[in-house]
């Protein structure tokens, strides 16, 4: 079996073993080459510091990387990492995950930085084991009713500002690698950038890819809490994507946008760990 990095593997050959990997996940899902392919962009990843390993010709497993800046250290990060149903039980994650270390040292990362599902039990032992911890429980949630009208006073409209790092102020925790400013930033698809204005001033934001109906952030300035403005937002952002939207990895600790999650009427889908290693 054959290790090496993904620099000279075509994208198909990537989507094909990708599709392969993550079809009997317990988050099933076949992604389209668009969706990967964006998914790859926005998370930062670089197939030259990315891992393969080939049973004679076939991709039997993969990690995709990214590489970027996180709480201030530049850092790798696990974009997906997965195995062929046929190949698991053989420590293959291991083996990339040693060939990982030393490409993201060599490109002066000193952190490598992953997320995991908490009900895939065996894969947190294995990341454990392998020296990573635990740093935040991220929640994730659907969201799919309808614009209802926003409150009185507060008109929400899209932005030709959509400059990701000027909503910070509003947050209450910070994004997960996926939503970051850098993340968007990088993104190739469209954004819309949502303004919620009331006599002060902005109230709240929210910024949406409707082709991937990902709302990456969402906030609202805490002067103008508990009056409708959140739902109204996340209910306008819903309308432009057309379907339901997916609102992922919000910080378990701020109970006050999970409640207000669950109030609204969002389904939480699934709970990830996130994880860090110091490698560097």
């Amino acid at each position: 079996m054959r290790v090496d990095t993904l620099a000279s593997t075509s994208f198909s050959a990537i989507a094909a073993a990708f599709d392969e990997a993550f079809g009997d996940y317990s988050v099933a899902f076949s992604p389209s080459a668009g969706w990967l392919g964006e998914t790859m962009r926005r998370r930062g990843v670089r197939l030259d510091l990315s891992v393969g390993l080939w049973d004679d010709t076939r991709l039997v497993a993969f990690t995709l990387n990214g590489l970027g800046t996180w709480l201030g250290e530049t850092t790798g990060y696990d974009s997906g990492t997965g195995v062929a149903p046929d190949f698991r039980g053989r420590r293959l994650t291991s083996l990339m995950l040693e060939k990982t270390e030393e490409l993201l040292r060599a490109a002066g990362a000193t952190q490598y930085l992953l997320e995991v599902l908490q009900s895939n039990e065996i894969a947190i032992r294995a990341y454990r084991g392998a020296g990573f911890e635990t740093t935040r429980e991220l929640r994730c949630w659907a969201f799919d009713a309808l614009h209802s009208g926003s409150p009185a006073g507060v008109v929400i409209a899209e932005s030709t500002n959509d400059d990701p790092r000027s909503i910070a102020s509003l947050r209450d925790s910070e994004p997960s690698w996926q939503n970051s400013d850098e993340s968007i930033e990088r993104a190739g698809d469209p954004r819309v950038t949502l303004l919620a204005r009331d006599a002060e001033g902005v109230a709240g934001c929210a910024i949406l890819f409707p082709a991937t109906n990902d709302l990456a952030q969402f906030a609202v300035a805490k002067r103008a809490r508990r009056r409708g403005i959140g739902r109204a937002l996340v209910a306008a952002a819903r309308e432009k994507s057309g379907r339901s939207i997916r609102i992922l990895n919000i910080d378990a600790r701020d109970t006050g946008t999970n409640d207000f999650l669950e109030a609204a009427g969002a389904t939480e889908i699934v709970q990830q760990f996130e994880m860090i290693k110091r490698i560097g």
